[in-house]
């Protein structure tokens, strides 16, 4: 199984610039320090496919994204501080198309596909539902919205 470490130093970057925590109650909590003012908090994994896991990552407030093996993966921070976890959901594509890159911004996704409509490419947006993330794999009640545009150069 794969690990994404960049995203830990992604989001232990922005907790630094969030929250002045002082780096003896960061020891305390259980955090591995590997340079000083950087720790290792967690590791995030897929049970999924990791083809290419980790591709494009994006984090806001709680929620980080990343891509893989064709579909998004969510991760949600679980009372202010990132255990060691596998994804939360797992988002892919509605008309099965491999989804390429994303990013996260409050409770909306947004993700894209190189191949999808004849390689001209589309964006897929995911809202959050009321109950939180969960897996689209099984259920595909998300609205979901793609919008596809064919530039001219």
């Amino acid at each position: 199984m794969k690990t994404l470490r960049a995203i830990i130093t992604l989001a232990s970057f922005t907790m630094l610039c969030l929250n002045s925590v002082a780096a003896d109650i960061r020891t305390a909590a259980g955090a591995q320090p590997v340079s000083n003012p950087w720790f290792l908090q967690a590791e995030l994994t897929t049970t999924g496919n990791n083809l290419y896991f980790g591709r494009t990552v994006s984090i806001s407030g709680d929620t980080i994204v990343t891509t893989g093996g064709g579909a998004v993966y969510v991760f949600v921070r679980k009372s202010g501080t990132w255990n060691t976890m596998t994804q939360t959901a797992t988002l892919t594509a509605s008309d099965g198309s491999s989804l390429s890159f994303a990013a996260v911004s409050g409770n909306t996704i947004v993700a894209g596909s190189n191949s999808a409509n004849n390689y001209a490419g589309a964006a897929y947006i995911f809202v959050e539902p009321s109950g939180g993330w969960v897996d689209s794999t099984a259920n595909t009640s998300y609205p979901q919205k793609q919008i596809s545009h064919k530039a001219d150069f």
